[in-house]
């Protein structure tokens, strides 16, 4: 009978690992580990390659909005911004389509985004980013993406 147990116990612990084996853990990156810079009128936070980790990354604000990344093999594929109210956006990871009066970067009336250090540059330092915070993420494989709210 103890023999049973055992083997009940081992064989319940093995298919829970077995479930959760797949799901990602978070690697949770606080606004306070972020480089911050100005350009033009916005404050700009970087997260850099060596702070991401493949699966999801999540970069805590001190505002309480939340940005989630997922990095697979070095390259971001996907991202999407919660703010504190809950409230999700996800955010394409190509600026394919037309640009804005010939800028690299693209709004879509929610938020705006670029790929590339002149075209974000042009991006914050322009009126079309409505907020006055922004966020830039560096992969390990050099891309680059930043994103905007208006």
């Amino acid at each position: 009978m103890k023999n049973m147990k055992i083997f009940k116990s081992a064989t319940l612990c093995v298919l829970l690992a077995l479930c959760f084996s797949g799901l990602d853990a978070q690697n949770v990156i606080k606004q306070s580990k972020l480089s911050a810079t100005t350009i033009g009128t916005k404050q700009v936070y970087k997260v850099s390659a060596t702070q991401l980790k493949n699966g999801t990354n999540v970069v805590k604000m001190d505002s309480g909005d939340r940005f989630e990344l997922v990095l697979r093999k070095g390259t971001i594929t996907s991202m999407k911004r919660i703010d504190r109210g809950g409230i999700t956006v996800n955010i394409p990871m190509s600026t394919a389509g037309p640009a804005i009066d010939g800028n690299g970067y693209s709004c879509n009336g929610i938020f705006c985004r670029c790929e590339g250090d002149l075209d974000c540059n042009d991006m914050f330092s322009g009126d079309d980013c409505g907020c006055c915070t922004g966020i830039c993420v560096e992969t390990l494989s050099g891309e680059s993406y930043c994103i905007c709210f208006q």
